[in-house]
């Protein structure tokens, strides 16, 4: 076997360096294509990322170049198995990321519907202006303290499109919404996630119909929504105590 030198050897080098790095380039890419969504919680976060997942795929032909590549240099005698180990494991790392949409993306749901039945039993107008993200199911269970375990139904987040639909909605919150809340009364990542950058909250019991319920009790379903004025959106968790 002989070894690669000159124009080969550049070649095997600068395919080598853009396969190793086109993992950095995919998430720069994805970064570009989410510069307007940024989120407000890990949830429509992870939703834009897995939305753009796709573009991983563009940057396959550079590792299938690079695997390309050394197995020409095999077939011409030279030392060309670090470009086909480099180009195999890059291709098969892109086409796993690239995927991500196809396969997470459907488990998301981006209509109103939630909010808009949210609303009416509240009696809490939450505006047709919102860009919402959703989980399509919930069934995520967690267990606050020793004994308290909840489940969620629903999980979203809703972002205000226009600056005057959510300054309209802020100058009609009431005695609803407070500053604070018992943090021993929603879940943990709720209570994680809006430590944070959220401004005001509601919690509603829809056993008893009352807000910030002093304890939670078994069997009975709950909401929580935070308002974040940064980032002008809330998140909210649906969950039932089991």
């Amino acid at each position: 076997m002989q070894k690669t030198t000159g124009t080969f050897k550049t070649v095997k080098v600068i395919l080598i360096v853009l396969t190793c790095l086109s993992l950095f380039f995919g998430l720069m890419l994805i970064s570009f294509l989410d510069r307007n969504n940024e989120g407000i919680a890990a949830l429509d976060q992870s939703y834009y990322m897995v939305s753009h997942a796709w573009v991983f795929f563009l940057l396959l032909p550079i590792s299938l170049g690079c695997l390309g590549y050394g197995i020409f240099l095999l077939i011409r005698k030279f030392k060309g198995v670090s470009n086909i180990i480099v180009g195999l494991i890059f291709s098969l790392l892109l086409s796993v990321y690239g995927s991500f949409t196809a396969i997470f993306k459907p488990q998301f749901d981006t209509s109103s519907k939630q909010w808009d039945e949210l609303g009416l039993r509240l009696g809490i107008d939450f505006s047709d202006d919102l860009k919402v993200v959703a989980l399509k199911s919930g069934g995520v269970v967690q267990r606050i303290g020793p004994v308290e375990m909840f489940e969620y139904e629903v999980e979203s987040t809703a972002v205000f499109r226009r600056r005057q639909s959510y300054q309209a909605f802020v100058d009609s919150l009431d005695d609803r919404w407070l500053k604070s809340y018992p943090s021993y009364t929603v879940p943990n990542s709720f209570y994680a996630q809006t430590l944070v950058g959220f401004d005001r909250f509601l919690i509603y019991s829809f056993a008893d119909s009352t807000y910030f319920p002093k304890e939670v009790t078994s069997g009975n379903s709950y909401v929580c929504i935070g308002l974040s004025f940064e980032k002008q959106g809330m998140y909210m968790i649906e969950y039932r105590v089991k």
